[in-house]
């Protein structure tokens, strides 16, 4: 862990058994003291098992959020919806996983897709399109409808050679 921009490190540690790798870490954007580690744990016959560990205290304790993902063979990859930051995302052999209360419980999304082997999940920052990258290619999901954004400024023109009235949200045409 470094706190200086990377001029120095440290080890911090994960309360996690022999064999096992930190696939993937992330922060949340809103709160960046709460990080998650995905991770795998290999034995000789490959992927045993793995899971996803949450700190609220940025690195320096760990908790297991397990609850809907004890049956996975390993998480390869996490990320967290920028609009949502409750809302989490992971890859794993079995599928993808989404949690909604910020890793609490776990529950399978997988309608639609042709390969469960799930390598790496990523999400456009408006939150609502989560990509999956499956050995059989690229998927699409369709999260979440883009939420009105409320109000917004508008103004009114008057063009006197047509008596015509525009309005406008732009901020282009608002500013000419």
């Amino acid at each position: 862990k470094s706190t200086d921009g990377c001029g120095q490190w440290r080890q911090v540690l994960l309360p996690v058994p022999g064999g096992t790798v930190i696939t993937s870490l992330v922060i949340d954007p809103r709160t960046p003291s709460i990080v998650y580690a995905a991770y795998t744990t290999y034995t000789n016959s490959g992927m045993n098992n793995g899971g996803v560990f949450k700190s609220i205290d940025s690195g320096e304790t760990w908790i297991t959020v397990q609850h809907g993902l004890s049956d996975t063979e390993g998480v390869v990859a996490l990320v967290i919806d920028p609009s949502a930051p409750a809302r989490i995302f992971a890859a794993t052999p079995q599928g993808v996983f989404r949690s909604t209360d910020a890793a609490a419980s776990w529950t399978p999304i997988n309608s639609g897709l042709t390969s469960l082997n799930v390598w790496s999940v990523s999400i456009d920052r408006t939150g609502s399109l989560l990509r999956a990258a499956t050995a059989a290619g690229l998927f699409e999901y369709q999260v979440a409808a883009s939420a009105p954004s409320g109000t917004v400024p508008v103004i009114e023109y008057f063009y006197a050679a047509f008596d015509h009235y525009f309005i406008t949200s732009n901020p282009d045409e608002i500013r000419k």
